[in-house]
């Protein structure tokens, strides 16, 4: 009686050291191949993976986790030998980069000095815009119409991805000198903010959007973020495209995913902007946008019918260096003479036809 006792012991603690491993198996963390987080780098290694000098960052606008991404990212860029053809397609990359003076250890860009002299009264910056930009309104819904019918195009991405620094950046102006307010705080922007870029005529509107992700604020206005950006997204017609700003060190994220899948179940035409380009050398910034494409790829989002125009999907720039700003304004501007409306197939920047275009419209 006392060995069938122990039998029965041995069996059921063998049970449940079988549940135990299954356990461990369904939550991907077992000894041979253990998922790593956060929690398992040291602290100080995470660190150095943050921004600004002497890696002096906000540290309210970032979290562990953020910098675990950045240092997942970081390790791709160093390892990756997966994708095909890695070594030609990365001399193309970085001979373009090279073009466009993108990449770490270079000479800051002047661009937002270089002024015209053909008129000592009216200078301007010779990138972008040309420093023509009007905030013109705010908005959580009831989505404005402006005196200018014009196509929009909107900038959505992470807290802190380099949204309204975009925006003054694309302006022609300095970064923190725009109509766009600047601020390293994560969660800065708190409504849909709309821009007019260009002059005589004005060539579009640019709609700033709240970021999503870590934010300084309650999940309760974050919930509301969401819900106030893909209704604009959704029922803006005047939209053309959206451009998902992705940060170049940090690689795209589940959030990123999602908004990208919401935009092609919709029809919305997007595209990936790798913001803060200056952060990494060209060789590693060439890697980074190898491997976001890859990773597009590898998730069948690059298979959509909705890309109406003839430019990359993803684009890097540097908004305070300048490289790579004035060849997406071209881009922009490019993409202004299309819009997402079905009954207008043709230029939409003239707003006084516009006008007459949607009288007409309203009329039958």
């Amino acid at each position: 009686m006392f060995v069938l006792g122990l039998s029965l012991k041995k069996v059921y603690n063998h049970k449940k050291l079988i549940r135990l491993f299954s356990l461990i198996d369904e939550k991907h963390v077992n000894f041979k191949n253990k998922v790593l987080t956060h929690k398992d780098i040291d602290k100080n290694i995470l660190l150095q993976f943050k921004h600004g000098r002497k890696n002096n960052e906000r540290v309210d606008s970032v979290t562990d986790e953020i910098l675990f991404e950045r240092y997942q990212h970081n390790n791709r860029i160093e390892n990756e030998n997966n994708i095909t053809n890695l070594d030609s397609l990365l001399d193309q990359k970085i001979e373009y980069l090279d073009k466009l003076g993108l990449g770490k250890r270079r000479k800051k860009f002047t661009v937002y000095n270089n002024l015209s002299n053909n008129n000592n009264n009216d200078r301007k910056t010779l990138t972008g815009a040309g420093g023509f930009a009007t905030h013109l309104h705010s908005a959580s819904d009831n989505w404005p119409i402006f005196r200018h019918i014009l196509p929009e195009i909107a900038f959505s991405g992470h807290s802190n991805s380099g949204k309204s620094t975009l925006v003054n950046a694309i302006a022609g102006l300095h970064p923190k000198k725009g109509p766009a307010s600047v601020s390293d705080r994560a969660g800065w922007t708190d409504q849909i903010c709309f821009y007019q870029l260009g002059k005589k005529p004005p060539v579009l509107i640019m709609a700033d959007l709240p970021g999503y992700g870590h934010a300084i604020t309650t999940p309760k206005i974050k919930l509301q973020w969401k819900n106030s950006t893909r209704d604009y997204l959704i029922n803006r017609k005047v939209l053309s495209r959206c451009c998902v700003l992705v940060d170049c060190t940090r690689g795209l994220c589940q959030s990123d995913y999602s908004l990208i899948k919401f935009l092609a179940k919709n029809n919305i035409p997007w595209q990936i902007i790798l913001t803060k380009a200056d952060l990494l050398t060209t060789e590693s910034l060439a890697k980074s946008i190898l491997l976001v494409e890859n990773d597009l790829n590898n998730n069948n989002l690059t298979n959509s019918n909705i890309f109406p125009w003839k430019h990359r999907i993803v684009v890097p720039v540097s908004a305070s260096s300048g490289a790579g700003i004035h060849n997406l304004w071209l881009e922009l501007k490019e993409c202004a003479n299309q819009t997402s409306l079905p009954e207008i197939n043709f230029n939409v920047r003239e707003h006084i036809n516009a006008n007459i275009i949607r009288s007409n419209m309203n009329r039958k």
